[in-house]
């Protein structure tokens, strides 16, 4: 098609992992070869095994929205979120946490260290030209808040 490949980001889920993941990590190598981007979705609602990490070179972990929202109830997600802060940075990865609704959600994430976010929050789902105009507003930085 022509489209510049280092834009393309593919989404895996452990699930990937489940049924031969020797081959899952060959073919994802291959890509992550190729300069596909890699993003490991859904971190922290299963197993999340940290082997995954440590043989797949992801460009990019999200949260799942299930540890986002606990965060109040549940301390060892916010220790598991700020242990994904340091992993991510040693690492390289982007580190998004997924599923955001809440100002106070944002201010603890912002607090223990991760600064992207993906959720209602900011906006509902957008079509394409809604969503660029809605990015393109430097009021709907992270940073803003």
């Amino acid at each position: 098609t022509g489209f510049p490949i280092h834009f393309l980001e593919l989404e895996i889920t452990e699930n990937c992992f489940l049924q031969n993941p020797d081959l899952a990590y060959k073919m994802l190598t291959h890509l992550s070869n190729l300069k596909v981007r890699l993003c490991f979705d859904n971190f922290g609602s299963g197993n999340s095994a940290l082997i995954h990490l440590q043989k797949v070179n992801f460009d990019t972990i999200k949260i799942s929205p299930s540890v986002i929202h606990q965060l109040d109830a549940n301390v060892k997600h916010k220790a598991l979120i700020q242990s994904l802060v340091v992993l991510c940075q040693g690492y390289g990865n982007r580190l998004i946490a997924v599923g955001v609704e809440q100002l106070k959600q944002l201010e603890t994430l912002r607090n223990l260290g991760c600064t992207e976010i993906q959720g209602n929050l900011f906006s509902r789902p957008l079509s394409t030209k809604d969503a660029t105009t809605f990015l393109q507003k430097p009021e709907h930085s992270i940073e803003g808040y």
